[in-house]
């Protein structure tokens, strides 16, 4: 368990750090994977432990009961987040909306921008020193990565073509 991970920031930190070494995507086939090939593991499917790891989660949602409840299990002592017993947690909107956005980053930029996108995300969502993310952070603009991505689908489809 990563249990040293207390607040919303170590947790951002935890998983920028992770993205940031491994520089590659974790992917198997042609989509993301929790736990991919070559040991690999995306934002969230680095948070899941071992002991709540299934391979059945691939398949779901990262906002399912069964994949939110692995990760918040892995966490017990991120500080905002509630297990109210073995097959329950509960987290705020504002922590998931920054996992959500973590793994979009993961799953929707070229690893050669995460950098750039990481310490973006950051400075939007937390406030100087603060450990908590923003209750507003949905408002975050994500405009500049929606047009990079349409613009690596405009560049691979150009490839195809040829």
């Amino acid at each position: 368990m990563l249990t040293e991970l207390k607040t919303d920031r170590e947790v951002f930190e935890y998983v920028k750090n992770h993205l940031l070494t491994q520089n590659q995507q974790s992917a198997y086939g042609n989509g993301c994977a929790y736990r991919g090939a070559q040991g690999r593991s995306c934002a969230i499917g680095c948070l899941i432990d071992d002991d709540f790891y299934d391979e059945s989660l691939e398949d779901e949602w990262m906002f399912s009961a069964d994949v939110t409840g692995a990760v918040f299990k892995s966490l017990p002592n991120w500080s905002s987040a509630v297990v109210t017993d073995m097959d329950t947690a509960y987290r705020s909107d504002a922590a998931l909306n920054m996992l959500y956005f973590l793994q979009q980053i993961h799953d929707n930029s070229d690893p050669y921008t995460w950098e750039y996108d990481l310490n973006d995300l950051e400075s939007k969502i937390f406030d100087g020193d603060s450990s908590d993310v923003f209750d507003d952070i949905h408002l975050y603009d994500w405009y500049a990565l929606g047009k990079r991505v349409a613009l690596k689908t405009e560049i691979q489809a150009m490839k195809e073509m040829m």
